[in-house]
């Protein structure tokens, strides 16, 4: 029995450590998750922008290596700024094929996307008289944290000025950081635009109209190129 309940808690552990790693590397792909309680099926929630669905990874953690639980009971509700709507209660077999089994969500509307949806779960043993369930495990996840803002995984804000939500690798975003450092050393005060004239070899960003940071020919076409498309690379 103490081994059983150390292997739950290390699992338990590894994924909430899963669950925080996700939320800081890809920006573009909500998740939900923390600490297991042993009482009740632990669960993983992603949400997969290709197909607008959020999907549960199920854990047994409640169960005994010799009464493993036989379904699970899911439900789902979005929170619309207080408007809540419950959908139909599903009843997911216990794949014991596999160390996990999953539960879907969606697709969801493009509207209903940045809107926190909750999620509760429970394991269930069937029995003669009935079925007997653990206490209800809850989540919660935000598709679209950031609205149609969010930036698909791998992506970032670029910030070459404040409110600069073009969806950029991490590169070009440090690739701005770093220009707008060096601003300052890039211009000629006494030239034609005053203090807006780029030293010999670097011409205005322009990332918006009136972004005169001063970059290399490279990174103007670049950021042109990133500008002409702003949905690009959207969750």
């Amino acid at each position: 029995m103490i081994r059983t309940l150390l292997s739950r808690l290390a699992a338990a552990l590894g994924l909430a450590v899963a669950a925080t790693a996700a939320v800081v590397a890809l920006p573009g792909t909500a998740v939900a998750g923390g600490l297991c309680e042993l009482d009740r099926p632990c669960s993983y929630l992603t949400y997969n922008s290709a197909t607008a669905t959020v999907t549960a990874r199920i854990s047994d953690f409640d169960a005994t290596e010799d009464d493993p639980a036989d379904f699970f009971q899911v439900r789902w509700t979005i929170n619309r700024n207080g408007a809540v709507q419950t959908f139909p209660q599903q009843k997911i077999a216990h794949d014991f094929r596999n160390s996990f089994t999953y539960a879907s969500f969606g697709p969801i509307a493009p509207a209903d996307r940045g809107f926190v949806i909750d999620y509760s779960a429970q394991s269930c043993i069937s029995g003669v008289f009935g079925s007997s369930c653990s206490p209800w495990e809850t989540e919660s996840i935000v598709p679209l944290p950031y609205g149609p803002d969010t930036c698909a995984a791998g992506y970032v804000w670029r910030d070459a000025f404040p409110g600069d939500h073009i969806c950029v690798t991490p590169a070009s975003r440090n690739q701005a950081a770093s220009d707008n450092a060096a601003a300052a050393s890039r211009v000629n005060p006494q030239g034609a635009y005053g203090p807006n004239t780029c030293v010999n070899g670097y011409v205005w960003r322009v990332a918006r109209s009136t972004d005169l940071v001063c970059v290399t020919p490279a990174i103007r076409t670049q950021t042109a190129n990133e500008n002409a498309n702003p949905n690009a690379h959207r969750a």
